[in-house]
């Protein structure tokens, strides 16, 4: 019953007047919550809530399941992906792309998700040491249908990909907190992901324009130089995703 309780404690809307639905909301109010620590309970009722999110029990990953394909093994195929020999592995989550096509929803220095899609996979195609998989936003199984969908766009502009840049199927059963296990980079313009795994001290790059990141929740990143630097050497980010995951879990609780 307390379980419920805590678990129904998340996943409400926000009605955010004047200020646009990725900017952080009621910034004053932040401000002073997150001087204090959380309680234990409140502590409690944000791990419960992403213990349940992760291990796909509560949140949108019920719309998608019934699109997956039935006749791929997500686990021996997850397996395969993190046993390829690599200097580092990198996991990019894309979003939907009505999704980030709205105004002023880029980074300071990618003027919007297709343009820092470009770039990465130029980055990855010429760093072979590396493996990238492109894991495209399991949404498009229910809502890309009558549209191009952000994996299209990827085969149509970078076919045929190198073999150290792995561009799932949409419709493969694995989840994003599948690849949590692993020791991995996760990449993400700005989606849910950048402020959910960062409550674990997972290293997450989101350079795009969001609510955590204004809030501080992510590594600040200001120039493309400095993306591309992270790439290369991400020991401060990882550094910083340890250092910072009370901070994300208290936003976390602030903002779900």
């Amino acid at each position: 019953m307390n379980e419920i309780k805590k678990r129904n404690r998340f996943g409400r809307f926000f009605f955010n007047r004047s200020r646009r639905d990725y900017q952080l909301v009621a910034p004053k109010t932040w401000g002073t919550f997150k001087q204090t620590p959380l309680t234990q309970e409140e502590d409690e009722a944000v791990t419960t809530y992403f213990r349940l999110r992760f291990g796909g029990k509560v949140g949108d990953h019920f719309w998608y399941t019934n699109n997956f394909n039935k006749n791929v093994q997500g686990n021996e195929l997850l397996a395969t992906l993190l046993q390829r020999p690599c200097k580092r592995r990198f996991i990019l989550y894309t979003n939907l792309a009505w999704d980030l096509c709205l105004d002023q929803r880029g980074a300071p220095f990618f003027k919007d998700m297709f343009a820092w899609l470009d770039a990465t996979i130029a980055f990855f195609v010429k760093h072979p040491e590396n493996h990238l998989i492109i894991k495209p936003h399991p949404a498009e199984l229910v809502w890309e249908k009558g549209t191009k969908s952000v994996r299209e766009y990827i085969l149509e502009k970078f076919a045929p990909l190198p073999e150290h840049v792995t561009l799932l199927e949409t419709n493969v059963p694995i989840r994003a907190a599948d690849f949590l296990s692993s020791d991995v980079i996760h990449i993400t313009f700005n989606g849910s992901v950048g402020f959910e795994f960062s409550t674990l001290g997972v290293p997450i790059i989101s350079p795009g324009m969001s609510h955590y990141k204004e809030a501080g929740v992510t590594y600040a990143i200001n120039s493309e130089e400095e993306y591309f630097a992270l790439l290369n050497d991400p020991a401060p980010l990882i550094a910083f995703a340890k250092e910072h995951a009370p901070y994300a879990k208290k936003y976390a609780y602030f903002s779900l």
